[in-house]
């Protein structure tokens, strides 16, 4: 966790980049726009239908996978929020006894210890750093669908919607 919250350090310390968002959002049209057909039209239809009930109707096709809209502020929100003293942890332990649990899963019927976090780890966290970290840089982002085959790049079309690879 120390990693973690010092590399968001880093990242928050950084600033967000609108060129990664941008990229982000072309590299994401680019998957969308050439993905491979699904192999089971059932999976498909069950894939639209559980995500009917988080999207508007417009978006049940595209919604978690497109970025419409990129904000720089919407994820300087979202990264302001990742911080150590508005977290939970999750720890499995194969070694725990489920009848020393002290609350409940009422869905899923079982029993688990639900404690506070430390407040020394939660500070120490909140100072989390480390000098050899950097915030990551996008390499290369392509405009249109394509392939690097050994140092080649090989470009299909805008207009060969059912273009595939070699």
């Amino acid at each position: 966790m120390q990693h973690f919250f010092a590399y968001l350090d880093v990242v928050r310390k950084a600033g967000v980049d609108k060129t990664i968002i941008d990229n982000m959002k072309q590299m994401r049209q680019v998957q969308f726009d050439y993905q491979e057909k699904q192999a089971s039209a059932f999976n498909f239809v069950s894939s639209l239908a559980g995500s009917a009930p988080h999207y508007a109707p417009e978006d049940v096709l595209t919604g978690g996978f497109l970025l419409d809209t990129p904000s720089v502020e919407l994820t300087t929100e979202v990264l302001s929020k990742l911080t150590a003293d508005n977290m939970n942890i999750a720890l499995v332990l194969p070694t725990f006894d489920e009848k020393t649990g002290n609350a409940h899963e009422k869905y899923y019927d079982f029993k688990y210890d639900n404690v506070a976090i430390d407040s020394k780890l939660i500070e120490s966290l909140k100072q989390a750093s480390d000098a050899r970290l950097a915030a990551a840089k996008l390499a290369i982002c392509p405009s249109q669908a394509g392939s690097h085959y050994g140092g080649l790049w090989r470009q299909w079309p805008e207009s060969a919607n059912e273009a595939r690879p070699p």
